[in-house]
Formats: C-alpha cells, sequence, structure tokens
C-alpha cells in the first residue's frame, strides 16, 4: 500500500499517531507522534500547506516555542501528520481548522513526492514524505496560540527587507513604518521596525475583536441608539442605520454590521440609512420600545467619521466630550460663501 492509498473515508483520525514508510513510500505500520521523532526519526507522513488570501498575501505562521522541532522558526501557513486512517487532503483541512480557525478552499496538491531530511543543531532528524498543498482562504486567521507563536504575512517583513535594500544602495532610511492593529504587539519587536502605527487600536471594534487582536471588553467605542419597534417576532428596529454605524461588513461573512455591547450574540443583520434591524433569533432577551442600547460597529474609522462628536463616558455619567476634527467637514451650522 503505497502512501497515496493510505485512506478510509469511513475511518476515524487516530490522535498523535503517524504512518510510517519505506523508502519507496508504502506504509508500514505507525508511531507516537511524540516518540518518534530523535537522531534516528524513521520516514513518516506528513504534509504541508501554503495558504493565500483574496489578495494572494501567503499566510507564514512561526512555529511554537515548545514544539520538539525547530520551535520558534518561521515556515508554511499549516503542516502536520494524517493519522491513521485519514486521507491527507482532510488532514490538511482539519490541520488549518485547528491551528488557524479557518476553512480552506480549492485546496490543491503541488508536488506530491516531496521529500526531505533536516537535523537540528541538538541531532534531533526530521525525515519526511511531505506532500506540499496550496489553498485559499477568506475567513479571519485566528490562530491557537498553542500551536502558533506568531502568524503574519510576507507584506510585512517585506517593508524591513526592502528599507534594508535601500539603505544599501545608498540612500538613508531613518524610519521604517509597520503599522495595523491586528499586528500592534509584534510590529516593534521585528529587526530593523521602527515604527508601528495603530489606528483602530485607540478604541478597537468588532473586526478586531474578531482578529483576536483585541478582546470583546476591550472595545471602548459604542453608539448609542434606541429601540423604536418591535413589531416582528425575533427582531428590533433601532434607529441607528448606515449614517450611524456605517455599512462596512464583518470578518464573517453575511455577519451583521455590528453588535450590542453587552449582547454580543445580539448582532445588526441589516441596515437602511437611517435604522438597523437586531437580530434576536439567538437571545432570550426582548427589548422594549424605547430601550437604549449600545452598539459596537465593526469598524470603528468609519463609524467616527460619520459623528460631529465623540463623548466621553465613565459609568453612566458623561465626563467629557470632543469634537472630531479630521473629518475634514464645516463645522456645524457654518455658512457657505457664494
Amino acid at each position: 500500500m503505497r502512501w497515496q492509498d493510505w485512506h478510509d473515508p469511513k475511518g476515524p483520525h487516530v490522535g498523535e499517531l503517524v504512518v510510517l514508510l519505506d523508502e519507496q513510500g508504502n506504509a508500514v505500520g505507525t508511531a507516537a507522534k511524540r516518540e518518534v521523532h530523535d537522531e534516528r526519526t524513521p520516514l513518516h507522513l506528513a504534509f504541508s500547506c501554503y495558504v493565500f488570501d483574496g489578495r494572494g498575501s501567503l499566510l507564514v505562521t512561526r512555529r511554537a516555542w515548545h514544539k520538539a522541532t525547530w520551535p520558534g522558526v518561521w515556515t508554511n501557513s499549516v503542516c502536520g501528520h494524517p493519522g491513521p486512517g485519514e486521507g491527507i487532503a482532510e488532514a490538511v483541512v482539519r490541520r488549518a481548522r485547528q491551528e488557524l480557525g479557518v476553512d480552506l478552499k480549492a485546496l490543491r496538491l503541488a508536488l506530491p513526492r516531496f521529500r526531505y531530511e533536516a537535523v537540528m543543531r541538538n541531532g534531533v532528524r526530521e525525515n519526511e514524505m511531505c506532500p506540499v498543498f496550496t489553498a485559499l482562504t477568506s475567513g479571519t486567521i485566528s490562530s491557537d496560540p498553542e500551536e502558533v507563536a506568531e502568524a503574519g504575512h510576507v507584506e510585512g517583513r517585506v517593508v524591513a527587507e526592502s528599507a534594508e535594500a535601500i539603505r544599501s544602495a545608498g540612500l538613508p532610511v531613518e524610519e521604517v513604518s509597520l503599522g495595523s492593529t491586528p499586528t500592534v504587539r509584534s510590529a516593534l519587536s521585528e529587526r530593523g521596525v521602527t515604527e508601528c502605527r495603530p489606528g483602530t487600536y485607540v478604541y478597537n471594534d468588532r473586526i478586531t475583536a474578531q482578529l483576536d487582536a483585541c478582546e470583546w471588553t476591550d472595545c471602548a467605542l459604542t453608539i448609542l441608539a434606541t429601540v423604536v419597534s418591535t413589531a416582528v417576532p425575533g427582531q428590533a428596529v433601532i434607529h441607528a442605520g448606515s449614517k450611524a454605524l456605517g455599512r462596512e461588513p464583518s470578518e464573517g461573512e453575511g455577519d451583521g454590521y455590528g453588535a450590542l455591547l453587552d449582547r454580543p450574540d445580539v448582532i445588526v443583520r441589516r441596515l437602511s440609512e437611517e435604522h438597523g434591524m437586531l437580530d434576536l433569533s439567538d437571545t432570550d432577551w426582548r427589548p422594549a420600545v424605547g430601550e437604549q442600547v449600545r452598539v459596537v460597529p465593526n469598524h470603528v474609522c468609519v463609524a467616527v467619521h460619520l459623528h460631529e462628536v465623540v463623548y466621553g463616558i465613565r459609568g453612566n455619567q458623561v465626563e467629557t466630550s470632543w469634537p472630531v476634527m479630521a473629518r475634514g467637514r464645516r463645522p456645524l451650522r457654518s455658512s457657505v460663501e457664494v
């Protein structure tokens, strides 16, 4: 039996076992994953997958520091070992869900017979027949911190490398700036980076929370809205629509345009310009007309731009307010010369 045939679509995945191979790629047995890697690692079956997003950017991951092999090393998007009775493609999909929290599409076998050996400084040997796959995802990366120490797109590294190339050409580069809220925690640790520019970070928002770049309780800005109708069972209408929340989609397809701060399972499912529809299908809460709610917008930058003033609240008391000066619009009630 060759490794391509080592597949039982009805067979269960056996955790923490790897498939041992002979030199011709035939399956000859199994071994415990935690014991197979040493100075005499036998040839065994693995896989590697490179995942691209809709823009064509490649996701790379850094192996967790507790790994027995190659801890802390930047590598592919996801890798692993099929278990006995598990097809390799099924193993790739499973592992991507476990490590990255995404579903793969357009999975393609690029190098079916790739094999490699590598020896670490401590003598531990890697010895794998490792078919290489490529795949696409439109999902949000939600990495398992026990499996992936750090995840980032290749373009982040390219910035620092480009700066060094410019310096090598004789041109000065004083600032190397990376930025976005999801990468702020790791951006400044990159060699050569002098600056990061998190924007959403000052408030956080629903998309940032979906990216695991903040906790839900870190979302500081909300839109205060009033329930104006509960006439339709299973929903409530608030008087905050696209003119108050923006129409930025969330990271989950069809996942609405915001969620309630104290009830994140209640989402703003649909919007008109002036109104939003709260989906109550996942909650027992039934609001009354006139009740006020606080909506965490999907994208706080858009929401702030739609308002003239931001109010600072501590508890239930308004303590201060700030005009939104950077909107680039005329002050309210200002006249226009014609």
